[in-house]
C-alpha cells in the first residue's frame, strides 16, 4: 500500500505509566513501520520510551506550562488563529500528515493536517472519578479537536458514537480502526494450541 505524502509523523506523548495508551502508540509505531518503512517520524518529548527499528526519533520540549501559554494555547484553538508554534522547522522537516494516538491540542499548533485517536469519554460515564476541572478540559479538548482534525480514529463502534453525541463530530470525520496488535506477540504453535484447548 503506497503511502501519499513524504513522512508520517507519530506524536508519541504517553510515558510508560500511562497505561493502555503507551501500548497502544508502540503498537500505532510498529504497525505504520511495517507498511511504510523509512516513512515514519516519532515526535516525542521522551522518545527512550519507544522503539522501532525503520522509525526516526525526533526530540521535542514540552511548552512551559504558565498560565499565559496556557490561555495563549486555548485562544488559538478555539479561535482557529495561529498564535505561535511550539515545533520548530527541524521538528517537522519532511513530515506531511502527524497521527497523534492520544488526544492533544498540539497537533493544532503544527500546521499540518493531523489525524487523533480518541479512546473514550470515560468523564462522561464516570464523573466522580474526575475533577470538576479535568471533566471540562476533556470535554473542550474533544470538542477541539473533533473541528479541527481530519479525521477521530476510534477503536470501537460504541466510541464512535459518543464522539457524535458527546464532541458533536460528523460521521464521515469518523474512521473504526481496532487496535493493531503489538509486535512483541508471537504466533503460538499449534500443539501450545492444543495443550490449552485440554485444559
Amino acid at each position: 500500500m503506497p503511502i501519499p505524502v513524504s513522512k508520517i509523523g507519530v506524536l508519541a506523548l504517553a510515558e510508560p505509566d500511562h497505561g493502555g495508551v503507551f501500548q497502544y502508540t508502540q503498537a500505532v509505531i510498529d504497525a505504520l513501520v511495517s507498511v511504510a518503512p523509512g516513512k515514519v517520524v516519532v515526535l516525542s518529548p521522551s522518545p527512550h520510551h519507544y522503539k522501532a527499528e525503520g522509525a526516526e526519533f525526533r526530540h521535542f520540549a514540552l511548552p512551559a506550562a504558565s498560565n499565559n501559554s496556557r490561555f495563549l494555547r486555548l485562544l488559538s484553538a478555539v479561535s482557529g488563529l495561529r498564535l505561535g508554534s511550539f515545533f520548530s522547522k527541524l521538528e517537522m522537516d519532511g513530515i506531511g500528515v502527524i497521527l497523534s494516538p492520544s488526544p492533544s491540542l498540539f497537533p493544532i499548533w503544527m500546521d499540518l493536517p493531523f489525524v487523533t485517536t480518541v479512546h473514550d469519554f470515560q468523564e462522561r460515564y464516570f464523573p466522580a472519578f474526575f475533577s470538576f476541572r479535568e471533566r471540562i478540559r476533556r470535554r473542550t479538548m474533544n470538542r477541539l479537536i473533533g473541528r479541527a482534525s481530519r479525521f477521530l480514529l476510534c477503536e470501537s463502534s460504541f466510541v464512535r458514537g459518543d464522539l457524535m453525541r458527546f464532541a458533536g463530530v460528523p460521521d464521515v470525520k469518523i474512521r473504526v480502526v481496532p487496535a493493531p496488535p503489538p509486535k512483541d506477540l508471537k504466533p503460538v504453535d499449534q500443539e501450545a494450541q492444543e495443550r490449552v484447548r485440554k485444559k
